[in-house]
């Protein structure tokens, strides 16, 4: 097990692995976040996940506080994964006008929208 006191210094390297081409890097970008986001805001049944604080693991760390994402209140899924799931789902239903339903957040899926 490795431990930190807090007068050690955090040891870091630059990544120099070189950029990629990657086609499929502009669905993590910020605007693609944002529909994603908006999408799942569109729910009635929306909202924020709570952070859960854990006193004994931040004492244990040498940290004044540690937080952790409480997924399991999310939608009742247990899991965030699975919104991108919910997501990449929708995107693919928006994109067949054959299999649209109503009420359904359309705007928020399509590309460049």
């Amino acid at each position: 097990m490795i431990q930190y006191k807090m007068d050690q210094k955090i040891l870091w390297a630059v990544n120099k692995m070189p950029k990629t081409d990657d086609k499929n890097l502009p669905i993590m970008g910020l605007e693609e976040i944002k529909k994603a986001r908006t999408f799942h805001e569109s729910f009635p049944q929306y909202s924020e996940t709570p952070l859960t604080k854990l006193p004994h693991m931040a004492s244990y760390l040498g940290v004044k506080e540690v937080y952790v994402k409480d997924e399991s209140y999310r939608f009742g899924l247990n899991a965030f994964k699975v919104l991108g799931g919910s997501f990449a789902m929708a995107r693919y239903i928006a994109k067949k006008p054959e299999r649209m339903f109503l009420n359904f957040p359309i705007p928020y899926l399509l590309p460049n929208s």
